[in-house]
């Protein structure tokens, strides 16, 4: 489910966008995770991203991430970091995605 409420508190060319899921893994025992997060966008150009999921799967730890993009023309560029994945000591990942749509 999604939303993208107008506030007027924000320039005319920003659109934000509010989600919230609930996704379970395929097993016998029933054992939701649920996933919320925002983006900020300017002129659909620049986005600012931030989610967090609560029993997420595989690993069912909850886990929050932050994100940003940029789109020019056809080309889109995203980063995205995860932060609080283990209290085991090891760096949280780091992501790249470049898209281009013919």
């Amino acid at each position: 489910m999604s939303v993208s409420p107008r506030l007027t508190q924000l320039p005319p060319e920003t659109t934000l966008l509010a989600a919230a899921d609930i996704v379970n893994r395929i097993e016998l025992r029933l054992r939701p995770g649920y996933r919320f997060g925002t983006e900020l966008s300017w002129k659909n150009q620049v986005q600012l991203r931030a989610g967090y999921v609560v029993n997420g799967p595989p690993t069912g730890h909850n886990t929050g991430s932050l994100g940003a993009g940029y789109t020019a023309k056809q080309l889109q560029v995203d980063f995205a970091a995860l932060i609080n994945v283990s209290e085991s000591g090891t760096t949280p990942p780091i992501f790249l995605s470049v898209r281009y749509r013919f």
